[in-house]
């Protein structure tokens, strides 16, 4: 990999932790909603939801359902619950409140698409303002038999906390689903360029600020924090890799990735399937 490359890598990660988001907003290195999918496409990730539902023989209409990282507006949960799942509770730091004119008129604008009565939506959906490992425990009634979370957990400080907040939030019986990007999320630079950088520097200049910091774990450190959370019966579904992108960043990788083997480093997309208890087995398996 040329120096040009991580050269241009860390101005642009040094200009993101330095300037205001007004002046970010006005160079174009960060677009507020237009990379969340739960704003940008609500319906397909329904859909997606509604497959994930059946694949686990649950039937939405006797499924309540925990969605992490839904963005500044609830619009995904309006299209869940069209969709017919029982109940649906949104939680994000960046959610709009539920009172604020704009969300609603959005909401509303929403339920007219979904063809689902305002006073339903009301009555069936939840919005949390804040990190889930932060917020109060739910009661036994206001568990949730499935969590799912899309690109979300890449960008939280300790995913072990997150963990542990969510099995108070599963009911006996519930399961969670986690898809993570782990690239360095730069469509123009190697996707694991931001392995070559030492872990101080990373933390203190380069990683994008909360809520997009990027931690940088790999498939092992998540699957350690989910059996270190109680989730025995957790399952890793590895959809992409990218060995070639590897190989060309290998000389250049910092501590402690240096002398990890490929096949640790090179999952690029993986989701990880769990539920609380404990299994003799953990299968890593890849799509097709």
């Amino acid at each position: 990999m040329p120096p040009q490359a991580r050269i241009r890598f860390t101005a642009k990660a040094l200009l993101r932790r330095l300037l205001p988001p007004a002046a970010l907003r006005a160079l174009d290195l960060v677009r507020p909603g237009r990379t969340n999918a739960g704003e940008a496409r609500p319906r397909a990730l329904a859909a997606e939801l509604l497959d994930l539902a059946a694949r686990q023989g649950r039937a939405p209409a006797a499924t309540s359902l925990l969605l992490l990282g839904c963005g500044r507006y609830a619009l995904e949960g309006v299209h869940l619950l069209g969709a017919g799942f029982a109940r649906v509770v949104l939680a994000d730091p960046q959610l709009a409140p539920a009172d604020h004119p704009g969300h609603q008129r959005r909401l509303r604008a929403e339920c007219q698409r979904a063809g689902l009565p305002w006073a339903e939506a009301q009555a069936r959906l939840t919005l949390l303002r804040g990190s889930i490992e932060t917020l109060p425990v739910p009661r036994p009634d206001g568990r949730v038999d499935l969590i799912y979370s899309g690109s979300v957990l890449e960008h939280v400080a300790d995913p072990r906390a997150v963990f542990l907040a969510l099995r108070a939030w599963l009911r006996p019986g519930g399961a969670m689903a986690h898809c993570v990007d782990l690239t360095s999320h730069e469509r123009d630079h190697n996707p694991f360029i931001m392995l070559t950088f030492p872990e101080w520097l990373w933390q203190r200049a380069l990683s994008p600020r909360a809520p997009c910091l990027l931690n940088r774990w790999r498939v092992a450190d998540y699957e350690q924090a989910l059996a270190g959370a109680g989730f025995g019966g957790w399952r890793t579904e590895i959809h992409a890799t990218d060995p070639a992108a590897l190989a060309a960043i290998r000389p250049l990788l910092a501590p402690p990735y240096r002398h990890l083997p490929a096949s640790a480093l090179e999952a690029t997309c993986v989701t990880f399937h769990a539920a609380p208890g404990s299994a003799t087995e953990h299968p890593s398996r890849r799509s097709p």
